[in-house]
């Protein structure tokens, strides 16, 4: 049976490209920004599931609203993760369940998204603290016996941003989100209430994303997963069919 291989990639949870494979080794990527592609990528996907093309994604619930906003045919389709979750012995996620099978190492989205955000956060952070150390300083009058003596003290921002900016080269993640620690919320970034008033200065923090890589890596990667959907779909196929064929000499 010929099948599609299609998979979905977004941004901050915002739909951001589609990917269709049908031939081993090849795939296509389409920002869905560009309404012309899309119109004429959709309209061969479609054709081809009218000719008995088999569409198929890997974790449908993923990717589903997005290919059915943009007119995909999702009446029917297979999901290669819960073929593998019936199957039994093999693990669910796409990358681990290619190296068993095929015994290929797949690119994992935090190679090619994480060193790019990183990169594009760091411009933002020295901005951000240029921006801090000059316009959040707040003065301080102290009274003297003679004379009144000013100073200007540091904004909280000021030591938060440093602190991030000097460990970007570790596993530290700058994004992660507030954490409860005895009923009291512990922000990195993302929570502190000065944030806004940053971002409002200085341009939106990038968050983690697939659109601070190049291009012809988000195509790479992209491509990449809808290519190997397509093959662990086949694999699939004939593997059940082979168990069947076992099943029925044993009976």
């Amino acid at each position: 049976m010929a099948v599609i291989g299609v998979d979905t990639e977004t941004d901050e949870g915002k739909p951001y490209s589609i990917q269709a494979s049908i031939v081993p080794g090849t795939g296509i990527m389409v920002i869905l920004t560009d309404k012309e592609a899309v119109e004429t990528l959709v309209e061969e996907i479609n054709r081809l599931i009218s000719l008995g093309w088999e569409l198929v994604f890997q974790n449908a619930p993923a990717d589903l609203d997005i290919a059915e906003s943009i007119g995909i045919n999702c009446s029917r389709f297979r999901d290669t993760m819960q073929e593998l979750y019936h199957l039994g012995n093999l693990p669910q996620g796409l990358k681990q369940a290619v190296y068993r099978i095929f015994g290929y190492r797949m690119t994992s989205y935090d190679e090619v998204v994480t060193p790019h955000s990183k990169s594009a956060l760091e411009t933002w952070l020295a901005e951000a603290l240029a921006h801090v150390s000059m316009e959040m300083r707040t003065e301080v009058r102290e009274q003297l016996k003679t004379k009144v003596r000013v100073t200007m003290k540091p904004h909280e921002a000021e030591a938060v941003l440093r602190r991030v900016l000097g460990r970007l080269d570790s596993d530290y993640d700058p994004w992660e989100k507030p954490k409860q620690d005895k009923g009291v919320e512990k922000p990195r970034l993302i929570g502190r209430d000065w944030l806004p008033e940053v971002e409002a200065a200085v341009g939106r923090m990038p968050r983690r994303s697939i659109i601070h890589a190049p291009l012809d890596q988000q195509v790479q990667y992209a491509c990449g997963d809808a290519d190997f959907t397509g093959r662990l779909a086949t694999w699939l196929e004939g593997e059940r069919k082979r168990i069947v064929r076992e099943e029925w000499c044993v009976t």
